[in-house]
């Protein structure tokens, strides 16, 4: 039963407790969630088609700028010359007039003109050596211009133009001036208004028709992006669905194999063509494996119950564990080769390159093989030129030899024979062994390469089933190529071609 203390420790114990139970309530925060133009960022521009119409466009936009501006100040150029031209012509006119007839008659040509250039108004200015005007001639929609600006400027001090603005009008007037006499000066002066106009419908035009076209750019370049890129957006979801689903049977239709989109559809299908063998390969490998270790597993497990349910007999122990040894050893063996192969297969094999004498390496082995055919009854020769030399790993090349002679005596019943030939071809040495053999059937002779196959004519005759898997992968590592002809009761010959190239084979 608890108390409350008159200090109040208790209820600021409750209450603290109370706040800590509230705290652990208090739902974690949750990560921001990403906004409206994030989402949009990753779903377009995350888009590769997208990106690269969007730099399309922007290279046209930058081009379409690029021309607008030097086009821009060409126009510009150009017109404003013209105007320099026009009043130059008229500033030429009224000298000569003047030079004939004086002030008087440039006055009578401004008033037959009545002020008009063609269809463009003009100003016309004389004054006296003081600048102070004589003279001034303007239609009435000038008449805001700040004219008073030119008594400021004495006319043979300027070299170019005076331009005059006038509040409310977005044109100005541009004036220019020649010396009539010591005592004469006359301006003439037009405005900028024509000039303006075709200025702003060159700059409206230009921009409409660079705005239908950067539309048209970027929906076209999506489009042909979209259809050039369709093979990748293919490739994606066939590899998405490869890592949800675990099959590789998923293939990529190719549309055309002439680009290299096409070219890398056809390499991908060709890759998952390859990795749905070896998957198989594989499948099929580790069944053999399992079925074929089943068996000497079985006995060395057999051999073990046996000695230990038999009476305490060291001989018994004893015989009992040499015969595990041999089991152990085929298995060992079994698995030994099976790694070979896979390096070789796989490339990761390491071969010790040096120059090894095929007719020596051929000779031992067939010495070697004579004991056991002899006691077959079985007959080996041998037909070697006197020195045939290539770069090869000798350890490998001895296996390939030895499992193709073990292969032939084995299969040759008592009174055939065995020959090993050798040929120095002009780019290969080419080891042929040829024996009278019971052969192969033709559908078996694909299948002959296979790890572990057996074949079905001689289930009784002992081995693994990964002899000439290993001279296949073997010879493959070397950069050589390997052949079999066999028909059943004619005999087989295996052909083995070794590259002289030390760089082929290394």
């Amino acid at each position: 039963m608890s108390s409350n203390r008159p200090d109040g420790t208790a209820a600021a114990g409750a209450q603290e407790v109370d706040v800590h139970k509230r705290a652990a309530r208090v739902p974690p925060e949750s990560p921001e969630e990403p906004g409206l133009l994030s989402r949009l960022n990753r779903r377009f521009l995350g888009r590769l088609n997208m990106r690269l119409s969007l730099i399309f466009s922007s290279v046209f936009l930058l081009g379409s700028a690029l021309l607008f501006a030097a086009t821009f100040f060409s126009l510009l150029t150009n017109l404003r010359q013209d105007d320099i031209s026009h009043i130059n012509a008229r500033l030429l006119g009224f000298w000569a007039q003047f030079q004939s007839g004086g002030i008087d008659r440039i006055v009578q040509e401004i008033q037959v003109e009545n002020l008009m250039m063609g269809e463009r108004p003009y100003f016309v200015r004389i004054s006296d050596a003081d600048n102070n005007t004589l003279v001034q001639r303007y239609p009435l929609i000038w008449q805001n211009f700040n004219f008073k600006r030119l008594e400021q400027v004495q006319p043979d001090t300027t070299d170019g133009l005076i331009t005059l603005d006038s509040p409310g009008v977005d044109y100005k007037l541009e004036v220019a001036s020649i010396k009539l006499s010591p005592q004469y000066y006359l301006e003439v002066g037009m405005s900028t208004q024509s000039r303006k106009l075709i200025l702003d419908l060159f700059q409206r035009n230009f921009f409409a028709i660079s705005a239908l076209l950067i539309v048209l750019s970027f929906v076209g370049g999506l489009f042909i992006s979209s259809r050039t890129f369709k093979p990748v957006g293919q490739l994606n979801r066939t590899i998405r669905s490869i890592i949800n689903t675990g099959k590789t049977d998923a293939r990529i239709p190719v549309t055309s194999a002439h680009d290299e989109l096409g070219e890398l559809v056809v390499h991908f299908n060709e890759m998952l063509d390859r990795i749905d063998r070896l998957i198989r390969e594989m499948r099929n490998s580790l069944d053999a494996v399992a079925h074929d270790l089943r068996t000497p597993l079985t006995r060395l497990r057999g051999l073990a119950e046996l000695a230990l349910k038999g009476p305490e007999d060291p001989a018994q122990y004893r015989k009992a564990l040499e015969s595990a040894l041999e089991e152990a050893e085929i298995i060992l063996r079994m698995l030994n080769t099976l790694m070979d192969i896979s390096e070789a297969e796989s490339g990761v094999m390491r071969l010790r390159i040096q120059p090894v004498p095929l007719h020596t390496l051929i000779e031992e082995l067939a010495d070697l093989y004579r004991f056991s055919a002899d006691e077959k009854g079985v007959v080996v020769t041998t037909q070697l030129p006197s020195q045939v030399s290539i770069p090869g790993d000798p350890v490998r090349l001895r296996q390939v030899i030895g499992n193709l002679l073990d292969n032939a005596v084995k299969y040759t019943p008592e009174g055939g024979s065995v020959m090993v030939s050798l040929q120095d071809g002009p780019d290969a040495a080419v080891v042929t062994v040829k024996d009278t053999g019971i052969g192969i059937a033709e559908d078996e002779i694909p299948r002959i390469w296979t790890r572990l196959y057996r074949s079905r004519a001689v289930p009784m005759v002992p081995g693994l089933g990964l002899g000439l898997s290993l001279v296949k992968a073997i010879v493959e590592a070397h950069q050589g190529t390997v052949s079999v002809e066999s028909a059943p009761g004619k005999g087989t010959s295996v052909e083995v071609r070794l590259p002289f190239s030390r760089a082929a084979a290394s």
